[in-house]
C-alpha cells in the first residue's frame, strides 16, 4: 500500500470523526469523498469497514452516529462501488488473507516439524551422551563419587566399589567419612566446611587414607569440585578418588635411586680428595705432585686437565697435563696428540687472573683460538670437538698463584655446580700444597743462611778470643811479677794503676772466655763443672771484680753476704758469670751518686742473690722476656 492511499485513510478517518462530533453533512461528503477515493485507489473493502468501525469504536457509539451508521454506509457503499464489485472485492480480499494466513499456517507447521525433529535429534544425542558417559563413569580406572554438600554418596562408579572392597548398591546413601580413617575425618570436615562457606569454589586436591573394610589401608588421593544450581548454591560435590600406593611406592623407589646416586657420587668425590689429599701429601716436590693430580683429575671428572702454576718470578709454568684414553680414538695420530701437549703450554701463557671458578658452558671459535698456537693445532682442536670447560684458580691468600683447567668433548657432559664445587676444593689443597712447600723451601733456604751465618760468627768468636787472649797472657803475668816489687808496692799511684791494669786485663780474658763459650754454646760444647762450692765467696768475687768500675761512676756498691755459709753443688765460674753480668747492668744504667746493691740469704732450703740499684729499672713489658735467650 503506498503513501498515498494511506493519507487518504487516514483524511477519511479524520473527517468522519468531524462529522461523528457533529459537524455536519459537509464532513460526512468529504469523508466519502476520501473513502471513495481510497477505494479506487485499490484499499480494500474489508479494511474500510474496518477503518469505519474503528471510528465508531473510538467515538465511544453516540446515539447518533447509531441511528445513522446503517443508511450512510449503503450510500457511502453504493457511490463508490456497484453491488458485484464491492462483493467480487470482498471475496478476492478475503480470499487473499486467507491465503496469506494458510501459507503462515504452513509455514508455522514447517517451523514446528523442524524444531520437533532438532529437539529428538538433541534428545537423542543427550541420551548417547548420557549412555557414554555412564559407560565412561562405569569403566573408569579411577573412583567417581557425586555426594550433597555432607558427603553422602548419590552415585558412585565400579572403581569405587572395587577401591573400597563393596557392593556398588551398599555404597549409596552412606558417607563418604565413614570410609576415611578417624585420625583424618576431622580434617575431611572441616575441608567440606570450607567447600560450603567459600564465595568462590574451586577444585580442591588431599590425600587421605581409607579403610577397605577388610583391615587392608591405602593412600588415595581425593580431588572434589563443587557443582552450583541456578541460584548459585551448592547442588553437589563431584569426587575423584585415585589409589596413589603404587606411585607412593614408586615415588620412594625413586627417591632411594637418587640418594643411592648421590651419595655414589660424593663418595667419588671424597675418594678424590682424599687421593688428591695423599699425593699432595707425600712428597715436597709440589711440581711432580701437581702433574699426578692431573692424571688423577682425568679420571674423575674431565677428559683433558691442565694444571699451570705461577712461579715466583711471574712466570708461567705447565706442571701437568693428562688426556682420557678416549684420545687415541679420536686422534689416532701421534702427532697430534703432541700438538695438544703444546696447546697447553702455550695457554698457560694467556692465562687470566681470576678469583673465583667459573664454567665456559660453550667453547668457541674464539675459546679455541686462545688454546690454540699454530693453525695446525686449532684444526687438531676443531676435530676433537671440545664442548665445555671449568676453570679453577689456584690462590694463595688472594693472589693468583695458578689455574686448573678441566675440558670436555663429550656432548652430553656438562660441568655442574657440584663438579664447579669440587674442583675449587681441588684448588685451594693445590695451592695450599704449593704455599706450603714455598714456605719449607723459604725456611730451608733461611736456615742454610743461618746456619752459614752461625758458622761464621762461631769462626769470627773463636779468632777474636785467640787473638784477645794471645796479648793478655803476658800483661797478666808482668802484673802478677810487678805487684810482689817493692817499688811498686810503695808508689801508691803505681799500686793502684797495675791494680787497675790487671783488673782490666782479667775483664778481657773473661770477655775472650765468653766469646769462646758461645762458640762452644752454638756447638754443643758447653760444659758445666758442678763442685760444692760457697755461694757468698762467688758474691764476694764479682762485687771485688767491679768494684773499680762503679767507683769510676762514683757509687755506692754494698756487699752484704750471708751469716752463714751458702753450700751448694754448681759451677763457680758460671755463676760468676751471671752475677757479673747483673752487676755490670745495675751500673751501668744508674746514674752518678746512685748506689747498687748485692745481698746473699738463705730462705728456706733455698739460696737467694738479690742485685738491687737505683737506676731506670726495667720496663713492665720488657720483664716476662728477661729470659729468653
Amino acid at each position: 500500500m503506498t503513501r498515498a492511499v494511506d493519507s487518504l485513510v487516514e483524511k477519511y478517518a479524520s473527517a468522519f470523526q468531524d462529522y461523528l462530533a457533529g459537524a455536519g453533512e459537509s464532513a460526512l461528503r468529504c469523508a466519502y469523498e476520501l473513502g471513495r477515493q481510497a477505494l479506487l485507489e485499490g484499499y480494500g473493502v474489508l479494511d474500510m469497514v474496518a477503518a469505519y468501525e474503528q471510528c465508531l469504536t473510538q467515538r465511544g457509539g453516540s446515539h447518533r452516529a447509531s441511528e445513522l451508521e446503517p443508511i450512510r454506509e449503503l450510500s457511502f457503499l453504493a457511490e463508490s462501488l456497484s453491488a458485484f464489485e464491492m462483493v467480487l472485492r470482498g471475496f478476492q480480499e478475503a480470499n487473499v488473507r486467507i491465503r496469506e494466513r494458510l501459507d503462515d499456517v504452513i509455514r508455522v507447521q514447517h517451523e514446528l516439524r523442524s524444531h520437533n525433529e532438532r529437539l529428538v535429534a538433541a534428545h537423542q544425542t543427550v541420551e548417547e551422551e548420557r549412555q557414554r558417559y555412564r559407560e565412561m563413569f562405569d569403566l573408569a580406572p579411577d573412583g567417581y563419587v557425586v555426594t550433597d554438600a555432607g558427603g553422602v554418596i548419590r552415585e558412585a562408579n565400579a572403581a569405587v566399589a572395587g577401591l573400597l572392597h563393596r557392593q556398588l548398591k551398599d555404597l549409596i546413601g552412606r558417607s563418604l567419612l565413614d570410609f576415611v580413617l578417624e585420625d583424618k575425618r576431622d580434617l575431611l570436615r572441616r575441608h567440606l566446611e570450607q567447600l560450603r562457606t567459600k564465595d568462590l569454589i574451586k577444585r580442591t586436591e588431599w590425600q587421605v587414607d581409607i579403610s577397605c573394610g577388610d583391615g587392608v589401608v591405602i593412600p588415595v588421593s581425593l580431588a572434589v569440585g563443587a557443582e552450583l544450581d541456578a541460584s548459585g548454591r551448592l547442588s553437589c560435590l563431584r569426587w575423584l578418588l585415585r589409589d596413589v600406593s603404587g606411585r607412593l611406592r614408586a615415588e620412594e623407589e625413586r627417591t632411594q635411586l637418587l640418594v643411592g646416586h648421590v651419595e655414589a657420587q660424593a663418595a667419588r668425590r671424597f675418594e678424590l680428595l682424599a687421593m688428591a689429599s695423599s699425593l699432595l701429601a707425600a712428597s715436597l716436590d709440589y711440581e711432580s705432585c701437581l702433574s699426578r693430580i692431573a692424571n688423577l683429575v682425568v679420571s674423575y671428572l674431565a677428559d683433558w686437565c691442565l694444571v699451570h702454576v705461577v712461579e715466583l718470578d711471574g712466570s708461567i709454568r705447565q706442571l701437568g697435563v693428562a688426556f682420557a684414553d678416549s684420545i687415541t680414538r679420536l686422534l689416532p695420530d701421534e702427532a697430534e696428540r703432541r700438538g695438544l701437549l703444546a696447546c697447553g703450554a702455550h695457554f698457560g701463557g694467556v692465562l687470566k687472573p681470576m678469583a673465583r671458578a667459573q664454567i665456559v658452558d660453550e667453547i668457541n671459535d674464539h675459546w679455541l683460538e686462545e688454546l690454540a698456537d699454530t693453525p695446525s693445532q686449532l684444526l687438531t682442536l676443531q676435530k676433537l670437538g671440545l664442548h665445555s670447560a671449568l676453570l679453577a684458580p689456584l690462590l694463595m691468600r688472594g693472589q693468583f698463584v695458578g689455574m686448573i683447567t678441566l675440558l670436555s668433548w663429550q656432548a652430553n657432559h656438562r660441568f655442574t655446580q657440584a663438579d664447579l664445587e669440587l674442583a675449587e676444593d681441588l684448588a685451594r689443597r693445590c695451592a695450599l700444597t704449593v704455599e706450603n712447600v714455598r714456605l719449607y723451601r723459604e725456611v730451608i733456604e733461611e736456615r742454610d743462611k743461618a746456619k752459614k751465618a752461625s758458622a761464621a760468627k762461631d769462626e769470627f768468636l773463636a779468632i777474636l778470643s785467640h787473638e784477645l787472649r794471645n796479648p793478655l797472657m803476658p800483661v797478666l803475668a808482668w802484673t802478677r811479677i810487678l805487684k810482689g816489687q817493692k817499688f811498686i808496692t810503695d808508689d801508691t799511684t803505681l799500686s793502684e794503676g797495675l791494680q787497675s791494669l790487671e783488673r782490666n786485663a782479667q775483664h778481657i780474658a773473661r770477655l775472650a772466655d765468653d766469646c769462646l763459650d758461645l762458640v762452644r754454646i752454638s756447638q754443643g760444647k758447653i760444659e758445666v763443672e758442678k763442685k760444692t762450692i760457697d755461694l757468698n765467696q762467688v758474691v764476694l768475687a764479682s762485687s771485688q771484680a767491679l768494684r773499680e768500675m762503679a767507683l769510676d761512676k762514683k757509687l755506692n756498691l754494698i756487699v752484704e753476704l750471708s751469716a752463714e755459709p751458702l753450700w751448694l753443688s754448681g759451677d763457680a765460674t758460671r755463676l760468676e758469670q751471671v752475677l757479673m753480668n747483673l752487676l755490670a747492668n745495675a751500673v751501668k744504667y744508674t746514674e752518678s751518686d746512685g748506689q747498687v746493691a748485692i745481698r746473699s740469704a738463705r730462705v728456706d732450703d733455698w739460696a737467694e742473690v738479690r742485685v738491687e740499684d737505683t737506676g731506670i729499672g726495667i720496663a713492665p713489658d720488657f720483664t716476662e722476656r728477661i729470659f729468653e735467650p
